[in-house]
């Protein structure tokens, strides 16, 4: 095939009709999409006392099982008081490693929001 061909096949405007009933379904699609209601918006704002505060013990368990792991300090020789309660969940969270899952969500997080922002960024520049 020489480049003369290829030069007159993409000359050749042939109109492309769409078959009968695309028009009348897609047209149907766009007016059922604008009368739908807006999608209910999630509640960021009743959710974020929950978020801070998972965030805060997430990190307190954290440092917690830091301190306990650097420095051989047992749960029950730490220098202020806790309930027993918040002791074994220490404690738990010192045998399961707390620590390295929370970083690997947090870099997780990163990983997928970085993206998005960077991308944000970009479109408005």
């Amino acid at each position: 095939m020489r480049k003369d061909d290829i030069d007159r096949i993409l000359s050749e405007e042939e109109e492309i009709v769409p078959s009968a009933g695309f028009l009348s379904g897609v047209m149907g699609v766009v007016q059922r999409e604008a009368v739908e209601p807006a999608p209910i918006p999630f509640p960021w704002r009743r959710a974020l006392p929950g978020i801070l505060a998972a965030i805060f013990v997430l990190s307190f368990a954290f440092v917690a099982g830091l301190a306990t792991s650097r420095h051989g300090i047992s749960v029950g020789s730490l220098p202020f008081t806790m309930p027993s309660s918040f002791a074994l969940v220490l404690q738990v969270a010192q045998e399961i490693r707390v620590g390295w899952i929370t970083l690997a969500l947090a870099l997780s997080l990163v990983a997928m929001k970085l993206p998005a922002v960077l991308a944000m960024r970009r479109m408005n520049f």
